[in-house]
């Protein structure tokens, strides 16, 4: 019996899973999708048809990596605190969308989940606006020149 060692189970760098994933003809989405044999069933009963089928599972792939690169950009040029606020409001916002397009009923634990999410949204702004209204009123004390250096 051959004992395999722990390096042969280590997963490639989350760098190199991703630029599979998302090259044209991605290793991953492209292989599972050929071999999955319930894709095309699910495309031939598919209330739009099979283009219509597979043009959602593009459309909602290229959607998804519009929304990853957006929260990478919301971490570079803002806080990767920001970027947890902003994917916590879409969560309700998904909600709601599928309520108001697809006729989903509206529940109790949609309606907790986004007053949650919207009270986190606020609270988080409106403790910016208020770090940012005590650091822009000037200080009116002369400065000691006892601290002052030399």
């Amino acid at each position: 019996m051959e004992v395999e060692t722990p390096a042969q189970h280590r997963a490639p760098p989350q760098p190199c899973k991703s630029a599979g994933a998302t090259r044209p003809g991605g290793s991953c989405g492209s292989a599972r999708l050929l071999r999955n044999p319930a894709i095309p069933e699910e495309a031939r009963e598919f209330g739009f048809g099979r283009t219509g089928y597979y043009l959602l599972l593009a459309g909602s792939a290229a959607t998804y990596q519009c929304f990853f690169l957006g929260t990478i950009g919301a971490i570079f040029f803002g806080s990767a605190l920001l970027a947890g606020v902003v994917m916590t409001v879409l969560i309700p916002v998904t909600e709601v969308l599928a309520v108001l397009l697809f006729s989903e009923p509206f529940n109790g634990t949609k309606g907790v989940a986004l007053a949650l999410s919207l009270w986190g949204f606020v609270s988080y702004f409106y403790g910016e606006v208020q770090t940012a209204k005590a650091n822009s009123q000037p200080d009116n004390n002369p400065p000691n020149a006892e601290h002052l250096d030399p």
